[in-house]
């Protein structure tokens, strides 16, 4: 979305600042970017941007989301047995 927002060439920029100031920690690249709206925030040359880092933190949050391990489902037997209908 920010790539979208800003172009190619400004989002090249932007990721060259970004790998520059913050390396990666990890094998897995699906970890690597959580710190992009911080950057964004700061970034001079998307100082009139205001939204840009907003944008950005919605685009990590959103794949983060996506690549999250499936969480196990609702066990509605357990929650009955904590809030018991009555009739």
């Amino acid at each position: 979305m920010v790539e979208q927002l800003v172009g190619k060439d400004f989002f090249r920029l932007v990721t060259r600042q970004y790998i520059g100031a913050h390396g990666s920690h990890s094998g897995n690249l699906h970890r690597y970017g959580a710190e992009m709206a911080d950057l964004l925030a700061s970034f001079e040359p998307a100082r009139g941007l205001v939204c840009l880092p907003d944008v950005a933190a919605l685009e990590w949050a959103c794949h983060r989301a996506y690549f999250a391990d499936d969480a196990a489902a609702l066990d509605l037997g357990k929650v009955a047995r904590i809030f018991p209908i009555s009739t």
